[in-house]
């Protein structure tokens, strides 16, 4: 497996990997999977082409297996891992490849993420700690902060 920056002509495969990601997820309710679902895969090329914006995809045997957005190098956001390729340390590939791509970038001493209620505990296991906010914008994330 390798670890690589995402380009334009891996879009179809980010996209499939939400399409198929989101219904799975147990802590959407499933009212809110459709947008859940819809804002991210509106907002995929858009994050793309912002020059603030990376995104680290996951590969193997020639296929991406997931992914990770880190917004302004201060935001991980949109970590994907494919079903069949989940329990195999991935994920924390991803975020470890995410962090070291934000620290030295960021103008904080931190980074932080959105984290879907049945993430925290893998978040946490990371090192991320509760950050209190007056700002939620669903019922099922978590804010929390990696401080470095």
């Amino acid at each position: 497996m390798i670890i690589a920056s995402v380009e334009k002509v891996d879009l179809p495969d980010l996209k499939e990997i939400v399409s198929i990601c989101i219904p799975l997820m147990d802590e959407v309710p499933d009212e809110e999977k459709p947008h859940v679902q819809k804002l991210i895969l509106e907002n995929i090329e858009v994050n793309l082409e912002l020059e603030k914006n990376s995104y680290l995809k996951a590969v193997a045997n020639n296929r991406t297996i997931g992914f990770i957005l880190i917004k302004g190098h201060e935001k991980l956001s949109e970590l994907f891992v494919l079903p069949e390729y989940r329990n195999r340390g991935i994920g924390s590939i991803l975020l470890k490849a995410g962090i070291s791509d934000s620290i030295g970038k960021s103008h904080s001493n931190h980074i932080w993420v959105n984290a879907a209620l049945n993430a925290v505990p893998f978040y946490k296991k990371h090192g991320f700690i509760n950050f209190t906010t007056n700002e939620k914008r669903f019922s099922f994330v978590e804010r929390l902060e990696y401080r470095f």
